[in-house]
């Protein structure tokens, strides 16, 4: 059908993803405030950020191809779950640890979570629909995904006003988390994965 991205399958994908891009985005904006609310580190707080942000990248680089390969394999939705879920769980500790080797410990974590996440929207959107269709999921996708862009770093901000760095950290969990629950609720009240070969 034409309008496919109102099939509650597309559209759960769509949210879930829209939360877990947001999460991301939250992350990059609250992240520098709180290394700063740890207290004086042996370097500057842009260079302790920008190390623990690589870090966190470089899991995810090396974790791309096991998360796709769950993928192939029928698993993405379980994927998304369990990767939001670990994301949100590494970002809340945070919250709780003082110190720099524990906090890139979470981040090496994170980062290996979240390389599923995106690749398993976007591989369940566009596998999900006819192959005359995939070009137009894919681009749907990448807007949800921006709007996710849009919405943290504004959600992640107005919380760190009023909660400082923990308040905002709190919130960024939340956003994999509410992903994690929004795909758990479709994956188990409806139907086994579908996809086209």
């Amino acid at each position: 059908p034409k309008r496919w991205y109102w099939q509650r399958r597309h559209l759960s994908w769509l949210a879930a993803g829209t939360l877990a891009q947001g999460g991301a985005f939250a992350l990059v904006t609250c992240f520098a405030l709180y290394i700063r609310e740890l207290g004086p580190q042996a370097f500057p707080t842009a260079t302790t950020t920008g190390v623990l942000h690589a870090l966190a990248w470089a899991s995810t680089f090396l974790a791309g191809s096991y998360w796709g390969r769950r993928n192939d394999q029928g698993q993405a939705s379980d994927s998304f779950i369990l990767a939001s879920a670990g994301c949100g769980a590494a970002i809340l500790a945070l919250i709780w640890v003082d110190s720099l080797w524990l906090v890139a410990l979470l981040r090496l974590a994170q980062g290996f979570f979240f390389a599923a996440l995106i690749q398993s929207v976007m591989y369940s959107v566009s596998d999900q629909v006819a192959p005359g269709q995939q070009g137009q999921a894919i681009g749907t996708a990448k807007s949800a995904l921006v709007t996710g862009q849009l919405i943290g770093p504004l959600v992640a901000a107005a919380t760190y006003s009023l909660f400082q760095a923990a308040g905002a950290m709190t919130v960024t969990a939340g956003f994999f988390l509410a992903a994690s629950l929004l795909m758990t609720t479709f994956r188990y009240s409806t139907y086994p994965e579908v996809t086209h070969s």
